[in-house]
């Protein structure tokens, strides 16, 4: 069945909802299969997760369509270990920095073959962390590790120093922004400060010192305040660079900040990144693992000059310890006996960088509101505003390339960057292409605005738990016109193709039409989804995926049966001891989910004949009189059959027993009892026996006392259903008594027994 939307929108909505159809039962197999039809739809992101996407991309909202283009410019370098920044130049130029041997790459259209501008000169650094354009169009660059330098490159690509510390305090320069005056900020580290200087890299000043090591990403706003955040304590810092006042925008309550972005109508938007270790191109740690350095006595100074300057909100402490002359590795680097400027050990680094927590994005409006926009257990290493409303966010540790619709709060993988673990820089092209950099190992893709021409879908593989039969499918989706959707589907009984025994691909059918499953019955089944672009600018949306399977009606399975006296329950009837009722449960298995009702039997041991004692039950427990019964050892047995939901004659059932069950409800009998008198000392003798139980309990008292005193039997133990007891007793007073003497059986069936006796008066 088709469905069409307005003409306008050029879109065919294809809505194929097909019935069942009837199945003879005859006809399929000589097995009976079971009434009940089993439906099982996807349609959540979560459902489609569990299948393989293949240049296909699967939205928050759980909707599959084609994935961009996209080729790779830049990989394969054994000195590239992250790239750390792009930036593209009036020509088109795309400027790469990374981090590995500190190269900068020029990859300039149209072949953007790669040419290494910087990173082969003795001096130059390991790593680069931050670029941008000065107001002249020429390259800056910020470096790290051995030494913070800003460098400028002309047309020629000549560099020049235009900043570097004299201290030598400041190792990292990990942002740059670019004022339309020309004035640069940048974001340094280890000693947490925003410094700003001329076009020309003169007139240095701070800006603003913060109490934590790394100032890791900046934003300017319309009106020149720039905002800041760093890699301890979550902070967005608001810096005004006329007054050099300084104030918290907002506390993340995350400890580091990685990326800041405006939009066109001045909302600041902030990225978290936690890790449970550093991350590749933003921090730094030391070899020994330690990520903070030794404080310096010039670092006491300039905070205590700078004091006038903190936010009057935070009151943090600024930590810090270990040796400022231990030699700086990247994060991206395992921890080896290699020389540092080695490559990394990329297999042991993927996994070090799973996120301590979920990360946010927060959106900040004009007005200081503030709103959670995303919150999802990854790593967001870089963050990009594309404009309309929507974000990019690269992140770690699976390389996914993230769409995030501000105004839905809605988030689509948009890309998936294979072999790199995490998407770590990313740049936009005003033609709607994306830059993105990699990470472990490093790599530069493009990701341009048409969609793949193709794409395919692999769902999980369904297991209907029995061989089934596969009726029809269900499709949900939108295909426009210059775009197709067709399904495929195979089955077999093991869990994985690749062991064999599947069934080939049945031939792919035109979602358009009828879906009836060809594949034959089996236990599994998997079905794909081929989509196709013919003009690269629309694709099909599929929106749910729903099918069907009818399995062998298979009989049910009592699992477990047990019994227990209910000594604490409450009677039904007040004429009835409830330590004479046993509750009966059972526990219950049904492969086709029918309705299971329950019968119930009781036999003594050693007979044939069961005799019913409940029939046509729901609830899977049954409370027992035993005083319908004689005293003896029994065995239950409970059926459980399938016929409320099968045809008459198709039902199935099953019965388990349960072990032996003792009912006992006549209390022990005395065959023997005496007692002799000696002065003033009782002596008691009994002998006790009982049919059914074992002797439990052997208690007396003494002029109807509340206190009972316990006897042993003779071998020192109740173990058996015959037991002598005799036990003594002085009585100090003379005078006549009465000794009552209780015997109990192991199910606390009683008897009582009272004798009186006069105790002479020595003294007469």
């Amino acid at each position: 069945m088709r469905k069409t939307v307005p003409e306008e929108n050029n879109m065919k909505r294809l809505s194929i909802i097909t019935l069942l159809a009837a199945i003879s039962l005859a006809a399929i197999s000589p097995m009976v299969w079971a009434v009940k039809t089993v439906y099982l739809e996807h349609n959540t992101e979560e459902m489609f997760k569990k299948g393989e996407p293949n240049q296909v991309i699967i939205s928050s909202r759980g909707e599959i369509s084609l994935a961009r283009q996209s080729r790779q410019l830049l990989g394969d370098q054994d000195e590239l270990w992250v790239v750390n920044a792009m930036v593209k130049a009036e020509d088109d130029s795309l400027y790469v920095a990374t981090s590995g041997k500190g190269y900068i790459y020029r990859l300039k259209p149209p072949r953007h073959e790669p040419e290494i501008i910087y990173g082969n000169g003795e001096d130059d650094q390991e790593h680069v962390f931050s670029l941008a354009l000065d107001r002249e169009g020429r390259l800056l660059a910020g470096t790290g590790g051995q030494a913070g330098l800003l460098l400028r490159f002309d047309k020629e690509d000549r560099v020049k120093t235009l900043f570097q510390d004299s201290d030598e305090t400041i190792k990292y320069i990990w942002s740059i922004v670019v004022g339309p005056a020309g004035r640069i900020y940048l974001g340094t580290g280890p000693t947490g400060k925003v410094l700003t200087l001329d076009a020309d890299g003169g007139n240095m000043e701070v800006l603003y010192q913060a109490k934590e090591k790394n100032i890791l990403a900046e934003a300017r706003d319309a009106d020149g305040i720039i905002y800041a955040g760093g890699d301890e304590n979550g902070l967005v810092y608001r810096i005004d660079p006329g007054t050099k006042k300084a104030t918290i925008a907002y506390d993340t309550g995350h400890s580091e900040i990685s990326g800041l972005v405006f939009d066109e109508e001045g909302n600041l938007y902030v990225a978290t990144a936690d890790p449970s270790t550093a991350r590749p191109g933003a921090k730094l740690i030391l070899s020994d693992g330690d990520t903070s350095r030794a404080e310096t006595d010039q670092d006491k100074e300039d905070e205590d000059a700078d004091d006038n300057q903190e936010p009057q909100d935070s009151d943090e402490d600024s930590k810090a310890s270990g040796d400022s002359a231990i030699k700086l590795i990247p994060a991206a680097t395992a921890k080896t006996d290699k020389d540092s400027t080695g490559g990394p050990d990329f297999i042991s680094q993927v996994t070090n960088l799973a996120p301590a927590e979920a990360n946010n994005v927060y959106k900040i409006a004009r007005d200081g509101y503030v709103t959670t926009l995303f919150h999802e257990k990854v790593i967001i290493l870089a963050m990009a505003y594309i404009g309309n409303g929507q974000l990019l966010l690269g992140t770690g540790n699976e390389g996914k390339l993230i769409m995030l619709d501000v105004d839905t709060q809605e988030a689509a993988v948009l890309h998936t960057f294979k072999p790199s673990a995490q998407v770590s820089a990313l740049c936009l092209c005003e033609d709607g292409g994306i830059y993105a950099g990699g990470a472990n190992p490093g790599a530069v893709i493009v990701i341009d605005p048409d969609y793949s021409r193709q794409g395919i879908y692999f769902s999980e593989m369904i297991d209907a738990k029995q061989i089934s039969h596969w009726g029809k499918l269900q499709i949900e989706a939108d295909i426009p016109q210059a775009a197709t959707l067709q399904v495929a589907t195979r089955s077999g009984n093991t869990s994985d193709p690749e062991k064999g025994g599947w069934q080939q691909w049945s031939s792919p059918t035109d979602a358009a039409e009828t879906i009836a499953i060809s594949s034959p019955p089996g236990r599994f089944l998997q079905y794909r989804l081929d989509f196709a672009s013919s003009d690269g600018r629309s694709s099909p949306v599929v929106k749910a995926v729903e099918l069907a399977h009818m399995i062998p009606n298979l009989p049910p399975q009592v699992k477990k049966v047990t019994a227990q006296r209910t000594d604490s329950d409450k009677p039904d009837n007040e004429q009835i001891d409830p330590s004479k009722n046993i509750m009966i449960k059972w526990e219950t298995e049904e492969p086709n989910s029918d309705k299971l009702i329950y019968e119930l039997f009781v036999r003594q041991v050693d007979r044939k004949q069961w005799i019913r004692i409940a029939k046509e039950l729901e609830k899977q427990q049954f409370k027992w009189n035993t005083l319908t019964v004689s005293d003896g050892r029994y065995e239950i047995k409970v059926t459980a059959s399938d016929k409320p939901d099968n045809p008459a004659g198709q039902e199935l059932a099953a019965s388990r027993i349960s072990s032996v069950v003792v009912v006992d409800n006549t209390p022990p009998q005395i065959s023997r009892m005496s007692y002799d008198l000696d002065g003033n000392t009782l002596r008691f003798h009994a002998q006790i026996e009982d049919d059914a139980s074992v002797i439990g309990a052997v208690g007396y008292v003494l002029d109807s006392g509340e206190n009972w005193q316990m006897a042993l039997p003779n071998d020192g133990i109740f173990d058996s259903r015959q037991e002598q007891v005799e036990f003594e007793q002085e009585i100090n007073e003379p005078g006549e008594h009465l000794l009552a003497v209780r015997f109990e059986d192991d199910l606390g069936n009683r008897t009582y027994r009272s004798l009186t006796f006069v105790v002479p008066d020595k003294e007469k």
